[in-house]
């Protein structure tokens, strides 16, 4: 559950595809497994993946960064019996000093009500 004072602006839609992971090998299932629990691209591929929608996050009345909507190029993808979404979330704060990201928008969420210690 989001807290009452995480408020939300208007979506912005940018329609960016990332291509990360380049070009979805599953012959590097551990790398493309690692990668999506840190939350980063592996080795290498040090970008930030373009965001195909987003949307400010408001604490208290002011923005404090934007929940991003990445969308892989590769698209859904079955590695290993795992299953893996071809999107995933990202809480990229507008110092650029904290970035938060996992397959589902409500685990952000609540990685971020943690990390502002708005959870009881």
């Amino acid at each position: 559950m989001t807290n009452s004072r995480l408020t939300f602006g208007e979506m912005t839609i940018l329609g960016e595809l990332a291509i990360w992971p380049p070009g979805c090998d599953p012959a590097d299932e551990l790398s493309l497994r690692m990668a999506l629990a840190l939350g980063k691209p592996p080795d290498g591929h040090d970008a930030i993946p373009p965001p195909f929608a987003t949307v400010p996050v408001i604490l208290d009345g002011f923005e404090i960064g934007w929940l991003v909507r990445i969308e892989y190029a590769c698209g859904d993808r079955v590695i290993g019996g795992v299953a893996f979404p071809g999107r995933s979330y990202e809480f990229r704060s507008a110092s650029g000093k904290t970035r938060i990201t996992d397959l589902t928008k409500e685990r952000v969420l609540e990685r971020l009500e943690q990390v502002l210690q708005l959870t009881s």
